[in-house]
């Protein structure tokens, strides 16, 4: 059994997480809106993925954070207006299906299979958004070293 290393190297999220939170306060507020046009674009093709559904495109919101552990852009999906986004994105399962209660047949459970839109969706914009959020990244720190002249 071997043991752990005493250092890890930091992962790249990371220090971009530790180099988002060192901006001074301008800088974030202009980088905001950049971040946030990243995650719209997950968000539009994950909303074409479930428009299958009629509440979880209207479900799925966009946030940015700058708080530590909470660094990026998030893209949810409110459990509470559809509930049952997390059995489609199969994040409650262990396998492509999931069991659900047959109406009017108590005791009775059918299969059906997952739908995820969230994670294709993200995979598929990935490289985009990167590029997206390294070049807002890029003139934040650019605008950061010229004193906060654009």
């Amino acid at each position: 059994m071997s043991t752990p290393p005493l250092f890890q190297p930091p992962t790249f999220a990371a220090v971009i997480a530790r180099d988002m939170r060192a901006l001074p306060e301008a800088t974030r507020r202009a980088l905001r809106p950049k971040l946030r046009a990243a995650g719209q674009a997950i968000m539009r093709d994950a909303m074409g993925r479930a428009s299958w559904s009629t509440r979880i495109p209207g479900a799925m919101r966009v946030t940015t954070s700058f708080r530590q552990g909470r660094e990026g852009v998030k893209v949810t999906v409110n459990g509470r207006i559809a509930p049952h986004a997390r059995a489609y994105e199969d994040l409650t399962t262990r396998g492509p299906e999931f069991k659900h209660p047959v109406f009017g047949r108590k005791g009775a459970r059918a299969m059906q299979a997952t739908r995820p839109f969230l994670l294709p969706a993200a995979q598929a914009a990935a490289p985009t958004v990167n590029q997206m959020m390294r070049d807002a990244l890029d003139e934040a720190a650019q605008q950061a070293q010229s004193g906060g002249q654009p």
